[in-house]
């Protein structure tokens, strides 16, 4: 469940070294070593790294004249994702991407806005430009005489400022891809717009980091993570599939079909998509062509654990309570990243000689956070082999699958889960 795709260090450990070209060139860039401003540039005067963060701050007697930014230096960007966690005490900041350098660190150009009243968090602003494009909790579409037309909702307004933790970290997601830009903090989906204004709109440019003129401010960056999709700084890297919209349920049905109850299991809130667990049963992509690719999603229990799972290479759904052949990844507490194998074959890592289905490798220990947390799982799927990671650590590898394509599902299995973030990037 985390939308990191880094997979060349893991399969290097394993020996997978087939695995490691392909790889290599579609990973995430870390644009910020913790120590350092190499590779950004703005006015020292306000610009700084303390603690392993980076900082810009003015005071009353260090004051900027006009908004100035501190600006990656090391390349433009196009289509990517690119995610950071952002702490804000007292203005307005932002995330320039897609920008123009007007002056010496000016810039212009799209930004994912957020400020320390969250009245214009998460919003998409233009600066120097076309001001506000879209407002916090809309699917926009501009079109191209450059009006613009709320034709949906993303997340509820008053759920997204709840979220947002006053002068504490936030994480910020922006999607770039062609004329599409989403917004994401903590998760929810801020803005989701559609740009066919040709003549304004930009689909290159610099990314930059902004402190806003006025009174006395903190803003503080951190885990800065940049991914291209499709894009020309990464030569064959894939474009992330959103399977989750944070909208609907657009793309998913629900099984079994034929149990009337089952409509009442799954619905989205904020953003989230809820699962009340009862009945058992599942969500199955529209699509069962998956095969070869990284899946990435967030889950956690708001209430006490359960075993529900995440299943991969499902095949067509079968009758009233019999599931697919299918692997799953199970999300039990307590053992979240087990293989639960279901009319399919498998060899784990240790070779276990077990006869039932359940096979549990125990690569690392303690991968789950407490209930009420977010949990990241990240399932490798290429050939007939499977890396399953929980939270970042290893905790299951598989090869031999018998089964290496089909739909991917979401388990209900008696207990309420959530899930955010579900994404799907294909390997080449």
């Amino acid at each position: 469940m985390r939308r990191c795709f880094t997979l060349v260090a893991i399969l290097l450990s394993l020996g997978l070294s087939s695995f490691a070209v392909a790889e290599e060139r579609a990973a995430p860039l870390s644009l910020f070593d913790g120590k350092t401003l190499d590779g950004w540039d703005g006015d020292p005067r306000f610009w700084s790294v303390k603690e392993g963060v980076i900082c810009g701050q003015t005071t009353a007697d260090n004051p900027t004249e006009h908004n100035t930014f501190l600006v990656w230096r090391k390349g433009e960007v196009s289509d990517f994702q690119l995610d950071l966690d952002f702490r804000l005490v007292g203005g307005n900041s932002g995330i320039q991407y897609r920008s123009q350098e007007a002056d010496k660190w000016v810039i212009g150009g799209y930004q994912a806005d957020f400020d320390a009243a969250a009245t214009y968090s998460g919003i998409l602003y233009e600066e120097r430009g076309r001001g506000i494009i879209s407002e916090r909790g809309k699917q926009v579409v501009v079109d191209e005489q450059g009006n613009w037309k709320a034709v949906g909702t993303t997340a509820d307004n008053d759920a997204i400022v709840k979220a947002i933790k006053k002068e504490d970290w936030n994480h910020y997601t922006i999607i770039a891809q062609g004329n599409r830009l989403i917004h994401k903090i903590n998760g929810l989906v801020t803005v989701d717009l559609t740009d066919n204004q040709a003549e304004k709109r930009s689909m290159s440019g610099l990314l930059a980091l902004q402190l806003h003129a006025g009174p006395p401010m903190l803003v503080q960056f951190r885990n800065i993570q940049l991914q291209p999709l499709n894009d020309a700084a990464s030569p064959g890297a894939a474009r992330t599939i959103q399977l989750f919209n944070g909208v609907d349920l657009a793309g998913w049905s629900v099984q079994p079909a034929d149990n009337p109850d089952t409509a009442h299991t799954w619905s989205v809130q904020d953003g989230l998509l809820l699962c009340t667990g009862k009945p058992v049963g599942y969500l199955r992509t529209d699509r069962d062509d998956f095969e070869n690719y990284v899946l990435s999603l967030e889950w956690r229990w708001p209430g006490a654990g359960g075993n529900n799972g995440v299943l991969v290479h499902a095949s067509t759904p079968g009758a009233l309570g019999v599931w697919p052949k299918s692997i799953e990844v199970q999300l039990g507490a307590g053992d979240a990243g087990d293989f639960w194998i279901i009319g399919t074959d498998l060899d784990v890592t240790d070779k276990a000689s077990r006869k039932h289905d359940r096979r549990h490798v125990n690569l690392t220990d303690d991968a789950e956070k407490p209930l009420g947390e977010w949990n990241a799982l990240e399932v490798t799927c290429r050939g007939d082999e499977i890396i399953v990671k929980v939270n970042g650590q290893l905790v299951n590898h598989a090869t031999n699958c018998s089964v290496t394509k089909g739909a991917v599902c979401l388990q209900s299995e008696g207990t309420p889960i959530e899930f955010r973030n579900v994404e799907l990037a294909p390997l080449d």
